[in-house]
């Protein structure tokens, strides 16, 4: 644990260990009491600048006690991000034409499409498609 936190064992169990340390993200004590007296579990993201490292605080109020959790979430948080680079790097592709391009899976749903597309889908059927929709689906009919 000191590996991850910088603390010792006894550190740990200080009441004070976060005050300092965390003191511009939340005061704890309020975040402590709010968790107890609300009896609801909270957990909160932070990034360790000094380690590079993200960890997840978790709170969970046991009667007049509470138990608190620390968990290195660095690699999720790193795979999330090279995710959302991804996604950003496929949609700048997919709009770098005016040619409408569409994917669909099996049950005829969008599964992503360019703003061509889209632009078209508005032109043609007067609304967007969204991403889950049912490409076949009729449209502008009133079930009436």
């Amino acid at each position: 644990m000191e590996d991850l936190t910088g603390y010792s064992r006894d550190q740990i169990f200080q009441k004070e260990l976060f005050k300092d340390k965390y003191a511009h993200l939340f005061p704890i004590k309020k975040v402590f009491y709010e968790a107890i007296a609300k009896k609801s579990c909270l957990t909160i993201d932070h990034k360790n600048l000094e380690k590079g490292r993200w960890f997840r605080i978790s709170l969970f109020p046991v009667e007049h006690f509470l138990f608190v959790t620390l968990r290195d979430v660095t690699e999720e948080k790193n795979q999330f991000d090279a995710f959302k680079a991804l996604k950003n790097l496929q949609k700048y592709v997919l709009n770098s034409t005016s040619d409408p391009i569409w994917a669909i899976n099996r049950k005829y749903e969008l599964l992503l499409a360019n703003d061509a597309y889209h632009h078209l889908m508005v032109k043609s059927l007067g609304e967007k498609i969204m991403d889950g929709e049912n490409v076949l689906q009729q449209r502008g009919v009133s079930d009436k």
